[in-house]
């Protein structure tokens, strides 16, 4: 059943994971007692930026499985947006963050509900996640044809 899979890669940007556009002040002042997961994710939104980003698909007529692929980043905040979590205070949390890249992908028997594949790599340059990308794909593939023979 392994054997009918394909992968496919698409092409992935990987943008920044540096948070720079601040808040609108209207926003800011409406946001003051909240969590810092709230700010988090509305400095994302308000910089359009996205935490995950798939990088591959299977292909196939075989529906038992389910297959996932991404890069989940976590973004830091500088320049603007840093000096205005800075400028309001009590916001350390925020400040500490660094960027983090985690490569994950899994490739699951539906039937079964056992793991056939599973990568997790967290790296901090942009060119190390294509790497890493390279790298899961490059091992599912050596499983799947492993399976084969």
């Amino acid at each position: 059943m392994v054997d009918r899979l394909t992968i496919k890669r698409f092409d992935t940007e990987i943008e920044s994971p540096y948070i720079t556009k601040p808040l609108h002040p209207d926003t800011l002042t409406k946001i003051l007692k909240e969590n810092d997961a709230i700010w988090y994710r509305l400095y994302q939104i308000t910089s359009n930026m996205n935490e995950i980003k798939h990088f591959a698909e299977i292909e196939g007529n075989d529906l038992g499985y389910s297959f996932s692929a991404y890069v989940k980043t976590s973004f830091a905040f500088a320049s603007d947006a840093r000096e205005q979590i800075e400028s309001v205070g009590h916001r350390n949390s925020l400040l500490i963050k660094r960027p983090l890249f985690t490569i994950k992908s899994s490739l699951t028997d539906l039937y079964t509900n056992k793991a056939f594949f599973s990568y997790e790599h967290s790296v901090t340059l942009i060119s190390s996640v294509y790497d890493s990308m390279n790298t899961c794909l490059v091992e599912l593939n050596n499983k799947l044809n492993e399976k084969v023979s």
